[in-house]
């Protein structure tokens, strides 16, 4: 449950950044939450899929290039998990 509170906390940050077009300063939290998913949850949740496509949101006009990486990486986590695009449950 703190993972997940952690991870709401800066995603919501970042969120608030992203919409005032504040790209650069959005990235590190979106990251930050996304590095406590990845130590958190399996390799192949689709709450990390969802948390890269936030990163990639703040990349597309800087770093195209990482950006499809990322992107290509959150697309085999969700074909690999048919299903909701996103989960709200509290991870344990």
């Amino acid at each position: 449950m703190k993972a997940y509170s952690m991870d709401l906390c800066r995603r919501v940050l970042g969120a608030k950044l992203w919409r005032r077009n504040d790209l650069a300063s959005a990235e590190p939290y979106y990251r930050e939450a996304l590095d406590i998913w990845r130590r958190t949850l399996p390799e192949n949740h689709v709450q990390i899929a969802s948390v890269i496509e936030s990163v990639c949101s703040t990349l597309l006009t800087r770093d195209a290039s990482q950006a499809e990486l990322m992107l290509r990486e959150a697309v085999a986590i969700r074909d690999a998990n048919p299903g909701p695009l996103t989960t709200c449950d509290p991870v344990p």
